[in-house]
């Protein structure tokens, strides 16, 4: 009975409005649903656009979410299918409500420091707001360090998101390493992690985050995506006969190694 209830409940992931369609004679009164359904929870982005470039826009990279549940019902995201949906074109008064809090990441005080970014899918939302700073400070006179950008996606033609942007980066000079793995574009998978471990870009990052003192930032939570970049990260270290997981420690406590 318990296996039951569990494989009802929580393994199909069935919400209030399933159990519904499953048991249309229940009919609770409306305060007992009231208490029952939780609030609507907000929504964190990351802002991709940097505010020097864009002082009067806020920019965010979002995945409209649709997917079908193990009981093969449509699942749709609250937030990024009603978004989707705004036609700013007849609807010009619609109002978003938001509201902007200080992030985690930071780029460097010192821009001449270089930096590191891995960032698979929207994961890279943040770094595009970085390379358009660090193109801004560029373009106005000021030194500016390496930076160097691993991103991820499914397959080329469908998730390369951005690909002019950061190819344009590339072409002038903002961008001084670009490196992209396409997870299903061939019969075996390759990961952001597969790409570091490549000998020019093992001897690129080790050069960078150890003899240069440079920032390394990895954003995404998809899976084991960040232990396995940190994973990399100790072992490129390792082979330069550095303790990797003292090191990365100690560039934790510096806020040289960020994670979001």
């Amino acid at each position: 009975m318990k296996g039951d209830l569990y494989d009802y409940c929580q393994k199909s992931k069935r919400t209030c409005f399933d159990v519904f369609r499953d048991f249309p004679n229940i009919k609770p009164p409306l305060q007992f649903l009231i208490d029952l359904i939780p609030k609507l929870q907000a929504r964190p982005f990351s802002i991709s656009s940097a505010q020097s470039v864009f002082p009067d826009e806020i920019h965010v990279t979002m995945v409209v979410v649709k997917y079908k549940s193990i009981i093969n019902r449509v699942k749709k995201g609250v937030c990024s299918t009603w978004l989707a949906s705004i036609n700013t074109e007849t609807n010009k008064n619609v109002k978003i409500p938001i509201w902007v809090k200080s992030g985690t990441m930071r780029l460097p005080n010192d821009s001449k420091k270089p930096i590191i970014l891995v960032g698979p899918g929207t994961g890279c939302a943040i770094f595009r707001a970085f390379l358009e700073q660090r193109h801004y400070l560029r373009n106005g006179g000021e030194q500016v360090g390496k930076s160097i950008f691993f991103f991820g996606c499914r397959k080329e033609k469908e998730d390369f998101i951005y690909k002019e942007e950061w190819e344009a980066m590339v072409k002038e000079g903002t961008l001084d390493f670009f490196s992209v793995a396409f997870s299903r574009d061939q019969n075996y998978k390759v990961y952001v992690q597969h790409k570091m471990k490549q000998e020019v870009t093992q001897n690129l990052i080790f050069d960078i985050v150890y003899k240069q003192e440079g920032h390394f930032y990895v954003s995404g939570s998809a899976g084991k995506m960040p232990d396995s970049v940190r994973a990399a990260l100790k072992e490129i270290l390792e082979s330069g006969g550095v303790d990797g997981e003292k090191y990365i420690r100690a560039m934790e406590l510096k806020n040289r190694y960020c994670t979001a």
